[in-house]
């Protein structure tokens, strides 16, 4: 409790002290250009760049080659021009290049396209250098985007805007022209923009940048962008965003006594832009038919398993909610959506209503949410919320508070609060370095006693052009219960350090990696639970794009009461240490068919593990994609063997940007279950969709082969959006 007590203490005196402080200050910001804003003009978006307009367009470059030769002149030229109306922003790309090494096979929205030529390009709209948009095209004519949080440590690319991108292939390689509404972004009353940009060229393994293009800077990083000046009088109408959504439900019951039950609904969203930087969002009777399922996992550890959240309604503005240091781990987190709209389980609890306010609001970004269920499981109507707030003090530090209040699965009232500081500063310790560190303290309480629990911790980050160094201290107390939040462990306190390196060169080999992350976790009352000592001690990257590393781990677990890890199988209580190496490669994407491959084999507690997972990718033209999982668990215990199996197959039609079909059929021996999703995806114009969604089912019964059908539901949901 002192040392919760003393690091709340220090950042709450950070905290206040930020009243007084002044507005962020600027430093050096690369290249500028400004940007032409013109009236009274029309641009029809096809990727042709046909309108004369065009020609008083700013040309934004050179670029410069970061990989594999950095500093050194691209092997094909790119040009990229943009300008402006007040309703919205343009860019016309020219991606020069042999018509036969274009590599442009991916169509859908927001697709993954490492196997395709693409650029890539980012606004920082409110020039804090925190929060930004990104923005994609690939040579197939597919387009993504996605939000920057945290400086541009967190990728959410989940948020999709409503705007236009078109590709068209030529004798001269391909181009893309896009339009970007400015009714789709927020913004401050700044007239300049953080801007990046890039382009990735699969046939030489290629990337090209606008501003700061060396490598001990990631493209991402938005402290190193360029920035785009002139940005005033930009129109956003009424700001006012009427979104309804009509929707019909079946659902077919199978077996003894099944029935059908069907179900017509309507609901939707309203949004309205309080100013150009702060939104407010209401939702009725609000509807998540059209997300995608969750892919299976089997969990052979203590602990429980993190998944993502998928929801748009809590995807956009995510980054304005998040609290502490980025941690793909996810081992602490005080707010979690998923903990609204779902049971213990995953399975959905319908929301009445919610709304958001999101944004900025002078020097503070704001994050306020709350949400109403609907009465399931013997539960009243409850209602959840979560407010979220941070300021930026100078060029470097950040500081932020948080509070959820609710209890979604039980009766009675629970709270989590926490402090948080960010540093960030990539200009004092030389060309190509940057220096992070964060701090945190967080504490709940719950109705009833119980619950009234703390955590905190520090992490820091050191990164070169070819080398990172991170520290970690992180403590949970026993008590520590955040119910709209994630937390994997408590009652520990844990020390992690990485050291990774990272070389690029030209040749056969073009990068050589390393990285050693050992790791010490203890109980409470200091008494060991855990350490591990991961070490690849080779990773290659070769000039085909394929890759191949090696890894070993020396680890260590103590086992204070034994858990059951699969049906009748048992862990005893005691002491394991336990070495085990892997393997693995991963073949070069820009081919047609490409394979990841993962080997893993050791002890495993008191016996031994081989594992081996495979991913492969087809894409067997254009319109389809055909890929694939399978994982495999052989173990040997003392006392018992079992074999654990997860897989999964995908079959992606695309029969054009803006019209795909996409089904997942997967199955696992944990659950026994054979579960299969169909979903057709029309986008009539962005911003208007129709939706046909199938999930289905078969459970195979313990000790038999047969697999019988579970229930089936369908859904057919139209939305739209109407601008003022």
């Amino acid at each position: 409790m002192d040392r919760f007590s003393a690091a709340l203490g220090v950042l709450g005196w950070i905290l206040l002290g930020s009243l007084a402080s002044q507005e962020p200050g600027r430093g050096a910001q690369g290249p500028r250009v400004t940007v032409p804003f013109l009236r009274g003009h029309s641009i029809r978006v096809d990727g042709r760049f046909e309108e004369p307009v065009w020609k008083k367009a700013v040309q934004v470059g050179p670029l410069v080659q970061v990989s594999p030769r950095e500093g050194a002149r691209p092997s094909k030229p790119t040009e990229l021009r943009i300008l402006a109306t007040p309703e919205a922003l343009y860019l016309a790309i020219r991606c020069m290049d042999d018509p036969s090494s274009v590599r442009g096979r991916l169509m859908a929205r927001d697709a993954n396209l490492d196997p395709d030529d693409r650029v890539e390009f980012w606004f920082d709209t409110f020039g804090d250098q925190r929060f930004a948009y990104w923005f994609q095209m690939g040579a197939g004519g597919s387009k993504g985007d996605a939000l920057i949080s945290d400086r541009g440590s967190s990728f959410n690319k989940n948020w999709d805007g409503i705007w236009k991108g078109r590709v068209q292939r030529t004798s001269k390689g391909w181009q893309a022209e896009v339009e970007i509404p400015f009714k789709s972004l927020s913004f401050g009353e700044n007239e300049s923009w953080g801007f990046n940009f890039r382009r990735l060229r699969k046939e030489s393994n290629e990337s090209d940048r606008w501003a700061h293009p060396r490598r001990g800077f990631r493209f991402f990083q938005l402290t190193k962008g360029g920035r785009l000046l002139g940005f005033r009088d930009l129109n956003q109408g009424l700001g006012l965003d009427l979104i309804p959504y009509v929707k019909y439900a079946s659902r077919m019951g199978r077996g003894a006594g099944g029935q059908r039950a069907q179900l017509g609904r309507v609901g939707g969203d309203l949004r309205y832009r309080l100013t150009p930087s702060l939104n407010l969002v209401g939702t009725f009777n609000t509807d998540f038919a059209e997300t995608e399922v969750d892919l299976r996992r089997v969990n052979l550890t203590r602990f429980p398993l993190f998944f993502p959240e998928k929801r748009d309604f809590f995807l956009e503005d995510a980054g304005l909610f998040e609290f502490g240091p980025p941690d793909r781990r996810r081992q602490t987190i005080p707010f979690f959506s998923r903990r609204i709209g779902r049971n213990g389980n995953g399975d959905e609890v319908p929301l009445r209503a919610g709304v958001k306010v999101s944004g900025q609001a002078g020097p503070w970004s704001v994050g306020v949410l709350g949400t109403l269920t609907k009465e399931h499981a013997g539960l009243p109507s409850r209602g959840q919320g979560v407010v979220r707030l941070q300021r930026t003090l100078g060029e470097n530090l950040t500081v932020g508070g948080i509070y959820t209040g609710g209890k979604p699965e039980e009766t009675g009232g629970a709270a989590t609060f926490g402090l948080d500081l960010a540093y960030e500063n990539s200009k004092d310790y030389g060309e190509g370095r940057t220096l992070k560190a964060w701090l945190y303290a967080m504490g709940t309480t719950q109705d009833g006693g119980g619950g009234e629990g703390q955590a905190f911790g520090l992490s820091s980050e050191f990164r070169t052009r070819d080398w990172v160094h991170r520290l970690q201290v992180h403590e949970v107390g026993r008590d520590f219960d955040p119910a709209l939040g994630f937390v994997r462990r408590t009652g520990i306190r844990s020390y992690r350090y990485l050291t990774r390196f990272q070389s690029k060169r030209e040749g056969f080999v073009q990068e050589i990696n390393f990285f050693v992350a050992p790791s010490y976790t203890t109980q409470s009352d200091g008494s060991p639970d855990t350490w591990r000592v991961p070490l690849r001690w080779l990773g290659l990257e070769f000039e085909t794009g394929d890759v191949l590393e090696f890894e070993v781990e020396r680890s260590f677990e103590r086992i204070d009461e034994g858990f059951e890890i699969v049906d009748g199988v048992f862990v005893r209580k005691g002491d394991y240490t336990v070495t085990r190496h892997t393997v693995t490669f991963e073949s070069a994407d820009k081919r047609p068919l490409s394979i990841n491959l993962e080997l893993e084999l050791g002890e495993f507690y008191d016996g031994h593990i081989f594992s081996w997972q495979a991913e492969p990718l087809f894409l067997l033209s254009p319109m389809i994609q055909l890929s694939g999982s399978f994982k495999e668990d052989r173990v040997h215990l003392n006392e018992a063997s079992f074999l654990t199996q997860e897989a999964s197959a995908r079959l992606d039609l695309q029969f054009s940007p803006d019209l795909s079909w996409r089904n997942l059929l997967q199955y696992d021996t944990e659950s026994r279950n054979l579960s299969y999703q169909s979903r057709l995806r029309w986008i009539l114009e962005p911003g208007r969709e129709l939706f046909l969604v199938l999930t289905t089912g078969w459970d195979r019964p313990q000790g038999r082969d047969a697999l019988i059908p579970t229930d089936t539901n369908f859904t057919a949901k139209l939305l739209g959006t109407f601008r003022f």
